[in-house]
C-alpha cells in the first residue's frame, strides 16, 4: 500500500473523496468508478487493452492522458446535463460545455455549443460545436466572456 500514497497528491489534484485499498474486497461501499492512472502517459493504449475485458454493462474512456475511468455505460456528463435540462426546462441550444477527452463526449451530445479545447482526442473535436485554443491559452475563460458579451449586447 505504500506505494499508492506515493500518487497521492496527483489523486488530490482530482479528487476530494478518495481511499487507498489493497483489494476491492476492502471496499465496503457500492464502487461508481474506477479511475486508472498511467504513469507512462498511455492512458489511450490502456483502454484498448482493457475494454474488450469489460461486462457490456461497464465501459472505460479517457479522461486525461494519464487517466481512465471505468464506470457503469448509463454513468457519464451527458446524463447529468439532461437532468438539468428537463429541471431547468432548459433547450440543448441554450447549452455551453467545454471538454477535450472522451468522458466528455456525451455530454458534447447533450448541447449544441460543445467547446473542444485544442488539445482534445479527435473524436471529442469531431463532435465539437468549435474547436478554441487549450487551457494554457485561458481559451475557456476567454469563450466564456466572448458568450456573454455577445449575450448582453
Amino acid at each position: 500500500m505504500k506505494d499508492f500514497f506515493d500518487f497521492k497528491d496527483e489523486v488530490k489534484k482530482y479528487y476530494c473523496a478518495y481511499s487507498f485499498v489493497n483489494s476491492f474486497e476492502d471496499v465496503q461501499d457500492e464502487i461508481m468508478k474506477i479511475a486508472i492512472f498511467d504513469m507512462k502517459h498511455q492512458a489511450k493504449q490502456l483502454e484498448e487493452k482493457i475494454k474488450d475485458q469489460l461486462p457490456e454493462h461497464l465501459k472505460i474512456v479517457t479522461s486525461g492522458n494519464e487517466w481512465v475511468d471505468i464506470q457503469n455505460s448509463d454513468a457519464h456528463k451527458g446524463v447529468g446535463i439532461q437532468f438539468l435540462q428537463a429541471v431547468y426546462d432548459i433547450e440543448p441550444d441554450e447549452c455551453v460545455a467545454f471538454g477535450d477527452q472522451m468522458n466528455d463526449y456525451e455530454m458534447f451530445k447533450q448541447v449544441k455549443y460543445g467547446y473542444a479545447m485544442s488539445n482534445a482526442v479527435q473524436e471529442i473535436k469531431e463532435v465539437a460545436y468549435e474547436v478554441i485554443g487549450s487551457n494554457d491559452e485561458q481559451a475557456v475563460l476567454k469563450k466564456i466572456e466572448e458568450i456573454l458579451d455577445n449575450d448582453a449586447k
